[in-house]
């Protein structure tokens, strides 16, 4: 085991393969720190995120003095001192996600599309179905605003793919086309929710929710024009039928992104998703 002089040190755990048990061998070094010591039980600021596995049996290094080109400055080497060896028990995850929105949609989806699951979702007026009305039929509230024509909405996204919103970004034009003529599917996949319904299953978390889904909070304002209050309340109603611990915070009044809530309303809300996330992660 580590010694517990070490216990601000910077390691290096490399895996010993004829040691390491269902799982392959890793050719990298991993770098970790120890966050606490007990007897001989350690705890590494690690986890599954790293590739770490019960189980696993590691050499633990001290790294010592880097070795540096004269000239360049590179690394060439460093040097490591053998301490100990350290065996994976157990691999405590402390993961939660969180957003709002599309965010929040993206929220619900690693409940069950992610491995080891968060230990928590907070879900701000997110939701979690694709092609209910809401999005594959023409919306009232966005037909309030001036039509934008498809030349338009397809001019404003062109043909390039980009990493970040160009100079003068109109791609707001392209989304409002689709909210308004209930595009929004059909236009991202490809596929049409009318006639192709099935194929959305895997994309849509109310329809994969299962015992196994992630403690959830979910907050969502009664009248919100974007993302319908009720999309919170389908979830909502899926998490009780499955038996998975949540909370359904409803806040009266408010619009998309708790638009029109009082400030400190807002305030507790947020402050009661910190607590259960907390609770949930340590």
């Amino acid at each position: 085991m580590v010694r517990q002089d070490s216990t601000s040190a910077s390691l290096w755990i490399r895996g010993l393969p004829d040691q390491v048990r269902g799982a392959e061998d890793r050719t990298e070094d991993l770098d970790a720190r120890v966050a606490d010591v007990s007897g001989n039980v350690i705890a590494i600021n690690a986890g599954s995120a790293a590739g770490l596995k019960a189980g696993q049996t590691f050499t633990v290094y001290h790294k010592g003095k880097e070795i540096k080109d004269p000239s360049t400055g590179e690394v060439l080497d460093v040097q490591t001192t053998p301490i100990g060896q350290l065996t994976i028990t157990s691999v405590r995850d402390r993961i939660a996600t969180g957003g709002g929105s599309a965010g929040g949609y993206l929220t619900q989806m690693t409940g069950f599309c992610l491995e080891p699951r968060p230990r928590a979702l907070v879900s701000y007026f997110g939701y979690g179905d694709l092609i209910g009305p809401w999005y594959s039929e023409p919306s009232e509230f966005y037909r309030r605003q001036p039509l934008v024509s498809k030349e338009e909405a397809y001019a404003a996204v062109g043909s390039a793919a980009v990493s970040d919103p160009p100079q003068d970004n109109q791609r707001a034009r392209f989304y409002l086309y689709c909210r308004q003529n209930g595009l929004w599917p059909k236009e991202v996949t490809g596929h049409d929710p009318h006639t192709d319904r099935k194929w959305f299953d895997r994309y849509c978390p109310v329809r994969n929710v299962t015992a196994r889904y992630p403690p959830t909070i979910l907050i969502h304002g009664t009248n919100d024009t974007d993302v319908p209050y009720s999309l919170s309340q389908d979830m909502d109603a899926k998490l009780s039928q499955a038996g998975v611990e949540h909370e359904f915070i409803t806040v009266q009044g408010a619009g998309h992104g708790l638009s029109g809530a009082k400030p400190e309303e807002v305030a507790q809300v947020a402050d009661r998703a910190v607590q259960f996330v907390k609770a949930h992660t340590t």
